[in-house]
């Protein structure tokens, strides 16, 4: 929320960029942001130069108690007593345990996609440009020009939507994401006839659609992009 955003812009503007997890449990008011907070911004990556993601969210009952004893502890002086004495090198620290199970690339790119928006530390199709670009064409690319024409577009579909239009016709409207751009939804009347076992498996899979997002080619008309 945003006084979560606005205690932790104070507590920057105040002290400076925090080093450590602990420097920014120390500083940050528990009561403003709250555990829900710091979840978010662990999977959102905000401490990816502090830590791992996973060993965080691992730790984070152990972190949060920490950070509300050490804030009890200043409001009693005993914590400007540690750095009147010896600054950093006596301040209470934590020792974060390793998480037993990692949280994979993948869904570490959900996470950001789901409470950001967008794609920060890396993108789905990194992996896949070489492909897009010896087997696909850009949808930028498909211009009145080539009107007609079959193409093949590459990207990622977040959502789809099938109607039967007026002829009695099968229509599926996928909302696509690209590599680099977003494009609004496009309108693919071939797109049972082509490939009918994407329609059933976005059927049977509606979540995985929206939040994994899977990779796949569509041949569709030009005229219709």
């Amino acid at each position: 929320g945003i006084g979560a955003v606005e205690e932790i812009i104070r507590a920057r503007d105040a002290g400076g960029l925090f080093k450590s997890v602990e420097d920014f449990a120390k500083r940050v008011s528990t009561s403003k942001v709250n555990r829900k907070a710091w979840e978010s911004l662990i999977k959102a990556g905000a401490f990816d130069k502090l830590g791992d993601r996973s060993d965080l969210l691992f730790n984070l009952d152990a972190i949060l108690a920490f950070a509300s004893k050490l804030q009890k502890e200043a409001l009693s002086g005993q914590v400007d007593m540690f750095a009147a004495l010896g600054g950093d090198k006596l301040m209470p620290s934590i020792e974060l345990k390793t998480a037993p199970v990692k949280h994979t690339p993948k869904e570490q790119l959900m996470w950001e996609r789901e409470l950001l928006g967008l794609y920060i530390s890396a993108h789905p199709l990194d992996n896949y440009d070489a492909f897009f670009e010896e087997q696909t064409i850009p949808l930028h690319n498909c211009a009145p020009s080539i009107d007609g024409q079959q193409v093949t577009i590459g990207g990622l579909v977040s959502t789809v939507r099938t109607i039967v239009t007026k002829s009695g016709a099968k229509m599926a409207f996928l909302e696509s994401e690209p590599r680099h751009t977003l494009h609004p939804p496009l309108g693919v009347p071939q797109f049972r006839t082509i490939y009918p076992h994407i329609i059933s498996k976005i059927a049977d899979h509606p979540t995985l659609i929206a939040t994994a997002a899977p990779l796949i080619t569509i041949v569709t008309p030009a005229s219709k992009v």
